[in-house]
């Protein structure tokens, strides 16, 4: 889902979205950088829970 997208489901504002990415505090993606970010809900659901990002290998 988009940062907008992400955003709305939780309850708070897209530039916190953006930051909570950057910080690395929610896992995200990007295809490369200053790209479009793109949030799996089973990530997002994660940080809206308080846990610690998932690690993933890039593909």
């Amino acid at each position: 889902m988009s940062v907008a997208e992400a955003a709305s489901y939780a309850g708070c504002h897209s530039k916190t979205m953006l930051a909570a990415l950057r910080r690395r505090e929610c896992q995200g993606y990007q295809r490369r950088a200053g790209c479009v970010w793109r949030i799996y809900p089973r990530d997002l659901d994660a940080w809206i829970r308080g846990e610690a990002p998932s690690t993933r290998k890039a593909a």
